[in-house]
């Protein structure tokens, strides 16, 4: 059950993620589960016991069959906000910016700085006009380290879309790379951080993400 994570995104309490591939400075609510594993509905059962063995304990057989149980990968962009118990379907693609509303479910693909909700989500609004997205799409202002930038200088003007644009087109010297680096995933008070790893010949860590689930760290 592979995830990857970019900087700066995190996971709140209870979040169960499987098969995704997470941008950077992504805000995964409580309770979202983003799952990538599918069943066989064309069996005789769609149960599992007929392509693995999960009752080893109890009874010793060999499953006649087998079944990938994972697709395509669900990918979720730069910057998206999910909202808490929301569902993402496997294989869906979440574009940059988007906001999934709380207790949407998620089957479809979802554009940039989209706003959806509901069961089946649908897009209620954008976050900005087309103009802004493309500008912010060509900025890709999440390749810049954004708190590094704010310890150098605080008065960042972030509640100013428009402001804080021209400041990284005009790349006036406060910006500042967000250098790919090996990150560990970790959890702390039920909720799931990236950490830089203290070196970089490290080749691979994982840590246990609620009940059973593991998240393996990623360069981002």
């Amino acid at each position: 059950m592979n995830v990857s994570m970019g900087a700066y995104s995190y996971l709140a309490p209870h979040a169960g993620v499987a098969h995704a591939a997470i941008g950077r400075y992504c805000s995964i609510g409580d309770a979202v589960l983003i799952r990538g594993s599918a069943h066989p509905t064309e069996w005789l059962t769609s149960h599992p016991c007929s392509y693995q063995n999960i009752y080893s304990r109890f009874v010793d057989y060999q499953p006649p069959f087998s079944f990938k149980g994972y697709g395509k990968v669900t990918e979720i962009g730069n910057d998206v906000w999910v909202g808490m118990r929301a569902i993402i379907l496997p294989g869906v693609k979440i574009g940059n910016g988007a906001i999934i509303g709380a207790g949407a479910v998620v089957s479809k693909d979802v554009p940039d700085y989209a706003v959806v909700v509901g069961n089946p989500a649908r897009i209620v609004k954008y976050r900005f006009d087309e103009a802004t997205i493309e500008r912010l799409l060509r900025v890709r202002w999440w390749q810049f380290d954004l708190p590094k930038m704010l310890e150098r200088k605080a008065d960042l003007p972030l509640n100013n879309p428009m402001a804080m644009l021209d400041l990284m087109e005009r790349e006036d010297g406060v910006l500042e790379p967000l250098k790919p680096m090996l990150r560990q995933i970790f959890t702390k008070n039920g909720g799931t951080y990236l950490r830089a790893l203290p070196s970089e010949t490290v080749s691979a860590f994982s840590a246990e993400v609620g009940a059973g689930s593991v998240l393996e760290s990623a360069v981002v």
